[in-house]
């Protein structure tokens, strides 16, 4: 098994520590799921060509069809609640980030 050392400011490995914590995992645990579903929606966004709006009710089908089929190893373990969601919103608002 490969180790890998990031370099993170104190207060996200602070924030990351505590989400793992109350996830029930330990940090490593939690930062491999985390770096899994950012490669599973990359590779989703590549492979279905869904980087950009859907132009037809066809490619809004595939794109669900193809978010069915992701592993769980790909795909999260289980939906965000709201606030969560609320923070990445907010968080990509803040930071300027018009990749949707």
């Amino acid at each position: 098994m490969a180790k890998i050392q990031i370099d993170i400011p104190d207060e996200e490995h602070e924030r990351f520590r505590q989400q793992a914590e109350r996830d029930g995992l330990t940090l490593s645990e939690w930062m491999t799921n985390a770096a899994q579903r950012y490669h599973a929606s990359r590779r989703l966004a590549h492979e279905s060509k869904y980087g950009k709006p859907f132009k037809s009710e066809e490619e809004i089908r595939e794109f669900f069809r193809l978010c069915d089929e992701l592993t769980a190893e790909e795909g999260p373990e289980r939906e965000p609640d709201w606030e969560e969601h609320k923070k990445v919103i907010l968080e990509g608002m803040a930071s300027g980030w018009t990749g949707t």
